[in-house]
């Protein structure tokens, strides 16, 4: 499970939620893109080939089958129908709407290893939504942990 679904399988009916676009502040409403994209690479041999290819994953029909596959929100508004129509009783729209306010992540500017930090940080966040611990607790447990990958990067 990805996106929106992996939290809806935490936790499940241990109470009501649902989701709301991020507040707009005095530097607008800042939102994020995940790092996966597409691109042909440079020396390919076969570049009209790549491009049909790559405007077939960003088209409608592309991303409908992304959608179906991966259940993340598409990249484009035309594809947003199918999305929405996963979860009806939660706000995925909120999702599509980030999509405009969306800029790409430098993940590549950050210390340490990055799967790793991410795997501590979903479990630290899946011991808050199961309630087997108040945030606070979770992030002193977790902290030692994801310092720890922090430091191996500037060694």
């Amino acid at each position: 499970m990805q996106g929106i679904f992996q939290f809806k399988d935490v936790i499940g009916d241990a109470f009501e939620w649902d989701s709301i676009r991020r507040p707009a502040g005095p530097a607008g409403r800042p939102g994020y893109l995940v790092d996966d994209s597409f691109g042909i690479w440079v020396d390919t041999r076969h570049p009209e080939e790549a491009w049909q290819l790559l405007k077939f994953l960003v088209s409608r029909e592309g991303q409908e089958i992304m959608i179906k596959h991966s259940l993340l929100p598409p990249v484009r508004r035309s594809a947003a129908a199918i999305y929405l129509k996963l979860a009806p009783d939660h706000n995925l729209g909120a999702f599509i709407d980030a999509v405009a306010d969306s800029q790409p992540t430098i993940y590549s500017r950050m210390l340490g290893d990055i799967s790793q930090i991410e795997v501590a940080l979903w479990e630290m966040l899946q011991s808050v939504l199961k309630n087997t611990q108040p945030y606070r607790v979770a992030v002193e447990a977790y902290r030692p942990r994801i310092e720890a990958l922090l430091a191996e990067a500037t060694q």
